[in-house]
């Protein structure tokens, strides 16, 4: 199967190497090397469909269909469906395959080849046309990044409010979005502030799959399992705790070179370096979230629990 496939320069191997560079320099695993390599996004993919309530909790996926027929009930003939960080493409493709008929477009924006291709495979029987993009969306980017616009544009962030800063990630989207766009947008929704929620939610990133995921892009950037201490814990900047965050650090237990194609950096023993963030929102913190960024929540759509939310919003472009 030939994988028709456009990619942005932010995906360029001088912007990857920078990329990587400013990340490692500033003391994190870039985002993107937990997904990018054709290992990783197998780990991923394991980890996900292994412990995902998105895959696991049928009351979750039933979430997402309600927040799918809400999207088929709005009536839009043609739709340009833009998935940013579109992974497997199981949920893109249940929405797609619910909306019909083939007269819509699908742009599956990824920074993963071999994700970009799931999404294509998985989408491609339920539309007329798969536009699939290699771009970094923690890059500076202009919504050309995502292709012209053809029809009425759906935004679908699935998977995104939990990895990306909450501040700069909202920034981007703010800029990407016009009015009259609609969107999609998920969150891992924390069932109460942070002291009480914190135990129902660290498990699903203290296990053997996650483990297996994290662990394989540290030792892809050349850091060994024993070169490193992992912890899991969790914290929160919001006196209320209603934004917080689980973090996944390692602490070097001996001097490491990491070397780079334009040179090393170097990683001195008990140095830590952040390797994942997962944000977690209480409902309401989710609301003010696109209310921030001008979007106007039409439905909201609950897992049981509280601990997964879908939210279908339309862009007014009145946000702050």
């Amino acid at each position: 199967m030939w994988l028709p496939l456009s990619a942005h320069s932010s995906v360029s191997a001088s912007s990857t190497l920078a990329t990587y560079r400013d990340a490692l320099t500033s003391g994190r695993v870039p985002t993107r090397a937990l997904y990018e390599s054709w290992s990783q996004s197998a780990r991923w993919l394991s980890y996900h469909r292994a412990t995902s309530p998105a895959v696991t909790d049928a009351d979750v996926v039933g979430t997402y269909d309600q927040a799918f027929r809400a999207v088929q009930a709005s009536s839009h003939p043609r739709l340009e469906v833009v998935s940013l960080g579109s992974g497997g493409g199981n949920k893109d493709q249940r929405l797609l395959k619910m909306l019909g008929p083939r007269s819509h477009i699908y742009r599956p924006i990824e920074v993963s080849t071999s994700l970009a291709f799931e999404s294509h495979r998985a989408a491609s029987p339920f539309v007329k046309q798969v536009d699939a993009r290699l771009v970094d969306l923690e890059a500076d980017l202009s919504a050309d990044a995502f292709g012209p616009r053809e029809a009425a544009r759906l935004w679908l962030v699935f998977g995104l409010t939990p990895s990306f800063d909450l501040i700069a990630f909202g920034r981007r989207l703010q800029a990407w979005l016009q009015p009259g766009d609609l969107a999609l947008i998920s969150f891992n929704l924390s069932p109460g502030p942070m002291p009480e929620a914190k135990d129902l939610i660290l498990p699903q990133y203290a296990n053997d799959h996650a483990r297996a995921w994290l662990m394989g892009a540290l030792i892809e950037l050349g850091i060994r399992d024993d070169d490193v201490q992992v912890a899991t814990f969790a914290a929160s900047d919001d006196p209320a705790g209603e934004v917080w965050h689980v973090r996944v650090q390692a602490r070097f237990r001996r001097d490491v070179p990491l070397r780079l194609p334009d040179g090393e950096i170097d990683f001195a023993r008990d140095h830590e370096l952040a390797v994942f963030r997962s944000n977690r929102l209480t409902a309401r913190a989710a609301t003010a979230w696109m209310t921030s960024l001008g979007l106007e929540v039409v439905s909201e759509f609950l897992a049981e629990g509280r601990q997964e939310g879908v939210y279908f919003a339309v862009h007014n472009a009145d946000g702050g």
